[in-house]
């Protein structure tokens, strides 16, 4: 038997296997959208407040944001998102919600560098597992002074389940966003984050958020 026809063999017992499981692993991108938090209350005094939201893309994966794997827990196919632009459109959504007003091109600005977003995926005889992690770089300034800088951690188990049609793209769009609006949930009830806000405007911040360090000299 010639090379070519070993090659060929191999390549049909492949695609037969992949037929016979019933499921195709295939690339896929998602839209992970914005969900709001009932539990959040609206801040009256931030419509008085602008902000310009900029988004860094500086994973090391860039778009990547999990990998499925078959049952045998081999890597088999990436799940990818526009990771800065769907950001972007979350926390001004979430913003919004809270109260502040939204700017295209000025205003106090709010930096957001994505370092790490990511979901890692262990398939074995015992299920699926899910495990979301980001890593997120948050800078308020105006006028090039920098009024917080702190880093959020999101650690989130997003599913643990047996599931079997875990390559459909309802389950891969439901990892994206159960762990975008965790990351971004947390960056909007963030009481530094609403207070370096309201300073970087030059406004008074709500009494009630609980800041005792001034946002200004508090990093990370």
């Amino acid at each position: 038997m010639s090379r070519k026809t070993t090659i060929t063999a191999k390549a049909a017992i492949l695609i037969s296997t992949a037929m016979l499981a019933g499921c195709a692993f295939v690339p896929d991108t998602v839209h992970p959208t914005y969900t709001p938090n009932t539990a959040d209350t609206r801040i009256a005094p931030a419509s008085n407040v602008r902000v310009y939201v900029l988004v860094q893309n500086d994973k090391k994966h860039k778009n990547e944001i999990s990998v499925e794997k078959d049952g045998y827990d081999i890597p088999m196919a990436g799940v990818y998102m526009h990771v800065a632009k769907d950001f972007k459109t979350a926390l001004e959504a979430a913003l919004t919600d809270r109260g502040f007003a939204m700017s295209k091109d000025h205003g106090d600005k709010m930096v957001v560098v994505i370092n790490h977003f990511f979901s890692h995926e262990t398939n074995g005889f015992s299920g699926l597992t899910q495990k979301g992690e980001a890593d997120i770089t948050i800078t308020v300034k105006s006028n090039k002074k920098t009024f917080l800088s702190k880093k959020v951690l999101v650690h989130k188990k997003l599913f643990d389940d047996n599931i079997l049609n875990f390559s459909t793209v309802a389950y891969r769009s439901q990892i994206a966003k159960d762990l975008l609006n965790k990351a971004v949930n947390q960056i909007v009830t963030d009481p530094q984050v609403i207070d370096a806000l309201f300073r970087a405007a030059g406004k008074t911040p709500p009494a009630d958020l609980g800041v005792t360090v001034p946002a200004s000299v508090s990093a990370h």
